[in-house]
């Protein structure tokens, strides 16, 4: 969990956009851009998976202190659709974020923040091969989402899938 910080986060946010969203919903919007690339070595330090997502929020209250490490304080969380390897061997199936911090002259609560963010993801440190997989190579997709300040959920898009190859 707290391992997970030390992922590498790109993030990129744009100022916010003059037009206002009709939604009543204050929860994040989040869509899929684009992932690459889709094949890495297992545990390999040179491999790294990059997804992008568009993101927007309503009422621009994205980014969570970094100050309190709670389950609830992260930013982007990818959830590894293999789950838990097994109970004997404790493997944390969620990769949890922050957002950088976002600049205030960025956000206006009266309009939505609107932006993309690209997330890396080094082989090194989470995409592994499985142990119990007798596969030559696993596969493996995420789950993402957002929460922002208040703890509004977005909505969720799934990964394609990232193969992962034995060395």
């Amino acid at each position: 969990m707290r391992g997970y910080l030390a992922i590498l986060a790109l993030t990129l946010l744009v100022t916010a956009s003059c037009r206002k969203n009709n939604s009543d919903s204050k929860a994040p919007e989040i869509a899929f851009i684009n992932m690459e690339p889709n094949t890495v070595r297992s545990g390999n330090s040179e491999d790294t998976v990059f997804i992008s997502f568009r993101i927007a929020d309503e009422n621009a209250d994205l980014g969570n202190p970094q100050t309190h490490l709670s389950p609830d304080s992260f930013d982007i969380y990818l959830v590894d659709s293999r789950g838990p390897a097994d109970t004997t061997n404790i493997v944390t199936d969620t990769i949890r974020l922050y957002f950088p911090e976002i600049p205030a002259e960025a956000v206006n609560p009266s309009k939505p923040l609107e932006g993309f963010s690209v997330v890396a993801i080094e082989a090194a440190k989470f995409l592994y091969s499985r142990e119990d997989s007798t596969r030559i190579r696993d596969t493996v997709r995420f789950d993402v989402f957002v929460k922002d300040k208040a703890l509004n959920v977005s909505n969720h898009f799934m990964t394609p899938e990232i193969y992962i190859e034995r060395q």
